[in-house]
């Protein structure tokens, strides 16, 4: 029995994919990059939950990077990636659901040969020879500056305890007032600031005054 590579996809007629990383194969080809990139680091397997933080700040390096003058995020900036991107919106609720689509890739992963699990008393992930091989012919320009963001963000969190991890990742996906990211607050947070203006802008729930709207 041949199984077929996930990257390979059928033919016929297919809706647009609007949203990537609602894609599997997308989100595939990221996960085996990040892994790919972790043992060229030569960064050891790694358990569920920190491959989780990582795949999605990797993706998104501009959450970790927040620093105007910081010349890794000019790098990154110079990459192609954009803080203002709609893609940087509501983060929380992002890292939530990709987290939960994790298991699911990796297990796509092993099952093709390309990641493989080992037990050290944990379950930890890593990348397969095969899996190497697989993620070198990725040629695109996105490929190139996904290499350079796990470069860069899995040197800055390596050090990082699981906990500061868990800590750091609520502090870069929550967004307010005093968030280090204030370009990235979409419109329903924005709405939801200025309902709570105690100044009574325009944007209060009700008129001045008892008026109708």
């Amino acid at each position: 029995m041949i199984t077929r590579s996930p990257f390979v996809r059928d033919g016929g007629d297919s809706a647009p994919v609007v949203v990537p990383e609602d894609d599997v194969i997308f989100r595939l080809a990221q996960l085996l990059l990040l892994l790919a990139a972790l043992d060229r680091l030569e960064h050891p397997g790694l358990s569920l939950e920190r491959l989780g933080c990582y795949d999605f700040l990797v993706a998104n390096p501009l959450l970790v990077l927040t620093d105007e003058i910081d010349p890794d995020r000019k790098r990154l900036l110079m990459a192609g990636f954009d803080g203002r991107a709609l893609s940087y919106a509501s983060p929380a609720h992002r890292f939530t659901t990709r987290r939960e689509r994790l298991r699911h890739d990796l297990a796509l992963l092993v099952a093709y040969g390309l990641a493989a699990p080992t037990v050290d008393r944990s379950i930890l992930y890593a990348v397969t020879p095969a899996g190497v091989e697989l993620a070198s012919r990725f040629k695109a320009v996105y490929a190139r500056s996904y290499r350079l963001s796990a470069e860069i963000v899995v040197r800055r969190l390596r050090r990082l305890s699981d906990q500061k991890l868990r800590e750091q990742v609520h502090a870069w996906t929550t967004v307010g007032h005093k968030s280090p990211r204030p370009e990235a607050l979409d419109l329903l947070d924005a709405i939801d600031l200025l309902k709570v203006d105690q100044a009574g802008g325009p944007w209060r729930d009700t008129p001045p005054d008892g008026q109708s709207a």
